[in-house]
């Protein structure tokens, strides 16, 4: 197996270190808007949202069971609105949004952020959805899905933007070892 995604990375988080944040996110959204195309766009927005979307959900379901942060489950009458049900609206949402097409970046960036907010809004409650019973809290329905919907999220984001994080590697590669500017006696 090649230690090349490893290294890859490795130089990549150096060069994000040495470099002041501004010049960091100048460069990233120049390569987002640069590198990729508009498909590539949209599946990574939509890739980062997923992930966001599970971690946030993750988060605030633990704060439900534990009873912290005040946070209590969404409940209509007798009902329990589990949170897939919003989740496929988001998904029928970025449905209609792409049957009606658009060339704007912010339609394809906006679908791509519905659909990956919807999708981690479902895949989350896969164990409920699937055993047609709440598994979520049991070791079965909860080791699984975590693993999996992180590794979805994460690896697609990244295989969906490699040549947005090579150019900005390239990027950063410049700045870093870009001379420093020499100032004048008069400038001093």
């Amino acid at each position: 197996m090649s230690d090349q995604p490893r290294r890859f990375a490795e130089r990549l988080l150096h060069q994000l270190r040495r470099a002041p944040a501004g010049r960091i996110a100048a460069l990233a959204h120049r390569e987002f808007r640069d590198t990729l195309t508009s498909r590539q766009r949209s599946a990574l927005v939509a890739y980062l949202t997923y992930a966001i979307t599970v971690a946030a959900v993750r988060g605030v379901t633990v704060s439900v069971r534990k009873k912290q942060l005040g946070l209590r489950d969404v409940v209509v009458g007798p009902v329990h609105i589990h949170h897939y049900l919003p989740g496929i609206a988001l998904l029928a949402t970025a449905g209609a949004l792409g049957v009606r097409g658009s060339d704007k970046l912010v339609v394809h960036c906006l679908a791509g952020a519905t659909y990956g907010a919807g999708c981690g809004l479902v895949t989350d409650e896969l164990p409920l959805l699937l055993a047609l019973r709440d598994v979520y809290w049991t070791e079965e329905g909860r080791w699984a899905t975590e693993l999996i919907l992180s590794i979805v999220g994460l690896v697609g984001a990244y295989f969906t933007a490699v040549p947005f994080w090579r150019a900005l590697r390239v990027d950063l590669a410049a700045v870093r070892w870009r001379a420093p500017v020499k100032r004048s006696e008069e400038d001093a």
